[in-house]
């Protein structure tokens, strides 16, 4: 019986041990989060930059009831608006070196139905990749568009004909391996491609003529 009750014992601690281990590795996993609740972080963790031919700006990205918000309806005017979606973004301070992860983030709309998104192994202004998304049908919407900017440009990679609810929340998840680019939206995979050419970088958020809510970023080491 002391044997049976001494068996039973050493399962259940190796059982609480390799719990307890896994919960470590995911924690140590963690490379960057921000729930925005402490109003020192925007200066501390982000770089706030707004995109060329500014109409309706400056950006007015402030932290506001524990979320982040960008209030203003900051746009990239000219004949190339819609080439480019453009207004403002934000990005993280640290997360040169990240390569592989996997970056999510909350959103809401406080204003109408244009642009709102994500930027990923980001390089600099320049040259990146994105995920936007658009619904407003009088600025080209509704689309989803998995993109990479090189330089003045950016190629469309995946892409689909939907858009988003602006009466809902909203999460975007990003999962990066190798040239492996996954876009998940309300946890449904909904784009994908294979691209190379930025193989690391830090994260960021963008709002194109919006006044987007974001909250919850995460980013998890993969």
């Amino acid at each position: 019986m002391k044997n049976c009750f001494k068996g039973v014992l050493a399962v259940i601690i190796l059982v609480l041990v390799a719990i307890g281990c896994k919960t470590a590795q995911t924690g140590d996993s963690i490379l960057f989060s921000d729930n925005f609740s402490d109003a020192s972080t925007l200066a501390s963790n982000w770089i706030i930059h707004d995109d060329k031919n500014p109409s309706s700006g400056p950006s007015l990205w402030v932290l506001q009831e524990e979320k982040l918000m960008q209030k203003s309806n900051i746009f990239r005017s000219g004949a190339d608006e819609y080439k480019f979606f453009e207004g403002t973004h934000i990005v993280t301070k640290i997360g040169s070196d990240w390569g592989n992860y996997e970056f999510s983030v909350d959103f809401t709309i406080a204003g109408d139905d244009d642009g709102v998104g994500v930027l990923f192994r980001y390089q600099d202004p320049e040259h990146y990749y994105r995920f936007v998304t658009v619904t407003d049908p009088g600025n080209k919407g509704p689309f989803r568009k998995l993109q990479v900017k090189d330089g003045d440009k950016y190629s469309t990679i995946a892409e689909s004909d939907e858009g988003y609810d602006s009466a809902k929340p909203h999460k975007v998840k990003v999962r990066l391996v190798g040239k492996s680019i996954v876009i998940l939206f309300d946890d449904k995979e909904i784009l994908s491609a294979e691209d190379s050419r930025y193989s690391s970088g830090r994260i960021g958020l963008m709002s194109y003529a919006e006044q987007p809510v974001f909250d919850n970023v995460l980013v998890i080491a993969r």
